[in-house]
């Protein structure tokens, strides 16, 4: 079974190395080691990858963006944009129209501002958000219990642009379980997480390392908060993500936590495939 990681970490650049520094085949990209993230991609059974950007740096984009293009294992690039610049169409459209720019298939805000739900809501990031769209990419959706409101108000302004949430932190999901839900006129227990139902078929969810076998005694996602994902975004729209690295510095966390198919076993045989590798490939429109 193919099996597609939608959620690699790039690690951070290293200070002093500059994004006009030519890539040296078969040497590392950047801070990026294609040897050490094809072993650890081909250990867990991992047949490509897509790489997500962890900080607010154009620089780590451009520089990004050569590994994405040139490695098999690599699907693409989810890089980072000042959404709020006046200029921001442009600077999409010169990353997208350079000789890599087939390998940017996302954006992400890599901000901790959109955890205040009020800066998804300035008009100068809903510009951002416009032009996002208009280029054809994947906006990552951070979702937070202080954002969820204007998340959902982004969600449904922008019904052509694909979104994918990709990092629900673990007080949500906590409030997310049934214990904490508001109940109907029908005595039927409410999520938070509802309005994202599957009339709305333009937003995916990644599902939360917290997943994978039973709750977390620290803090992080509840089984019972996790069972609600296939009834609330379908199936068809969930998405297998590591948050793995693909350095040489980090160690034992470049290697794919547990296995993929450990981190959908909630979920009923026959829709896994789909999971680990059809959601991706829709959702980033890949080959």
């Amino acid at each position: 079974m193919e099996v597609i990681d939608a959620h690699r970490l790039v690690p951070p650049l290293r200070t002093g190395r500059s994004a006009r520094e030519p890539a040296i085949p078969g040497q590392a990209m950047g801070d990026i080691d294609p040897a050490t993230l094809r072993q650890t991609l081909e250990a867990s059974g991992i047949a490509a990858t897509i790489l997500v950007q962890q900080r607010p740096s154009m620089k780590e984009t451009q520089l990004s963006l050569a590994p994405a293009a040139r490695l098999d294992l690599v699907a693409g690039l989810v890089g980072w944009v000042d959404l709020s610049a006046r200029d921001v169409f442009g600077t999409i459209a010169a990353l997208r129209e350079g000789p890599e720019g087939t390998a940017l298939v996302g954006i992400s805000p890599g901000t901790d501002e959109t955890d205040d739900g009020h800066w998804l809501m300035r008009s100068d990031v809903r510009r951002g958000i416009d032009a996002v769209a208009a280029h054809g990419l994947v906006l990552h959706l951070p979702l937070t219990e202080g954002n969820l409101s204007a998340a959902l108000n982004t969600v449904g302004a922008f019904p052509s642009l694909r979104f994918v949430i990709h990092s629900l932190d673990a007080a949500f999901w906590n409030a997310c379980t049934p214990a904490t839900y508001g109940m109907s006129t029908t005595g039927r227990a409410i999520s938070p997480l509802r309005p994202f139902a599957a009339e709305w078929g333009h937003v995916w969810c990644r599902l939360p390392e917290g997943s994978l076998q039973e709750d977390d005694d620290e803090g992080g996602p509840t089984q019972a908060a996790l069972a609600e994902a296939p009834a609330i975004f379908g199936p068809a729209r969930l998405l297998y993500g590591s948050s793995g690295g693909a350095d040489r510095s980090r160690g034992s966390q470049t290697v794919a936590p547990a296995t993929p198919g450990e981190a959908i076993v909630h979920l009923p045989r026959d829709e896994r495939g789909r999971n680990l590798s059809g959601s991706a490939r829709e959702l980033y429109t890949l080959a």
